[in-house]
C-alpha cells in the first residue's frame, strides 16, 4: 500500500505536495505541503513527518508538523488536529488524501479566522456607533 502512496505522489506533483519514506524506514515518511499560492502562506514550506502502523491502512498514521507554525488546528508538539487522522478514519484515506486534506486546513482555517476578525470588527463597529453610553447618576 505504501509505494502505491508514494507511487501516486510523483505521478502528480502539481498540487503543491510531496513525500517519500526515509532513507532506512518505509514506516517514516518525510513529506512537504507547499504553501497554496495567492494565500498568506503562499511562500511557505512546511514539513511533516508522517509514522505509519503495521495495521495501516486500517488504522491512520501519526502526523507531525516539524516545520514551527502558529495554527489552531497544530498543537505544540506539531500533531495536527484534523478529522480524518481521527475518527472515521477510512481505509480509502491515503498520504496524497491526508497531505492534500493539511493542505486545505491551512487555508481554510486562515480564511475562517480572517473573517471571524472581520466581523468582531463590524460588531465593534456597529456598537460604537449605535450604543449610548449609559448615564451615570451618584
Amino acid at each position: 500500500m505504501l509505494m502505491w502512496d508514494l507511487k501516486q505522489l510523483q505521478e502528480d506533483p502539481s498540487v503543491g505536495v510531496s513525500g517519500a519514506p526515509s532513507e532506512n524506514n518505509i514506516m517514516q515518511w518525510n513529506t512537504v505541503i507547499f504553501g497554496p499560492e495567492g494565500t498568506p502562506f503562499g511562500d511557505g514550506t512546511f514539513k511533516l513527518v508522517i509514522e505509519f502502523s503495521e495495521e495501516y491502512p486500517n488504522k491512520p498514521p501519526t502526523v507531525r508538523l516539524s516545520s514551527k507554525m502558529f495554527h489552531p488546528n497544530v498543537y505544540a508538539d506539531g500533531s495536527i488536529c484534523l478529522d480524518i487522522l481521527q475518527n472515521p478514519w477510512s481505509p480509502t484515506y491515503d498520504v496524497f488524501s491526508i497531505l492534500t486534506s493539511i493542505q486545505s486546513l491551512i487555508v481554510e482555517s486562515l480564511y475562517k479566522a480572517i473573517l471571524c476578525l472581520q466581523i468582531v470588527q463590524k460588531m465593534e463597529n456597529i456598537q460604537v456607533n449605535s450604543v449610548e453610553p449609559p448615564v451615570l447618576s451618584f
